[in-house]
């Protein structure tokens, strides 16, 4: 029978909790998902806790409008913001999103990496008063790193 006679070296454990803290090595979670387009606000499962990394990347293309076509970073055409935004100061039809049912909307489309002091589930959507009459659906690759602040 094998016996370890000392315990771990004080000098690895230091050494080990630094690499760990250099690189960020935390729990990391991945999530692949679609979202609809012509649903106002889609409730994912994920729940984003507080002191975390959130990095969220869509990719496809959808239509405000059945003739026109846009990625997540949605349409900078003025009357269409003007006229059909939830939120003037995002793209028309940009992916959106918020951590909490009430938490502050931001804007994602195409990539977007945030640091997430208040966590809470992620809710996902498009930037469109009316999205009912939107096609298509984006593909959201969302990764949650737990980091230190920044």
């Amino acid at each position: 029978m094998y016996r370890i006679s000392e315990p771990w070296p004080t000098h690895l454990i230091s050494l080990f909790v630094m690499v760990s803290l250099f690189v960020g090595c935390g729990p990391q979670r991945h999530y692949e998902l679609e979202i609809d387009s012509s649903v106002p606000w889609t409730m994912t499962d994920i729940m984003i806790p507080s002191g975390s990394q959130l990095t969220i990347e869509a990719y496809g293309a959808i239509s405000p409008n059945g003739s026109e076509y846009v990625d997540a970073d949605g349409s900078s055409d003025e009357d269409w913001n003007r006229n059909y935004n939830m939120y003037p100061r995002i793209n028309h039809c940009s992916l959106i999103a918020r951590i909490g049912a009430g938490g502050e909307v931001f804007a994602v489309g195409v990539s977007n990496k945030k640091y997430i002091s208040e966590g809470g589930r992620l809710l996902l959507g498009i930037n469109d008063n009316n999205p009912e009459n939107n096609e298509g659906t984006l593909k959201v690759i969302v990764q949650i790193d737990t980091v230190s602040a920044p």
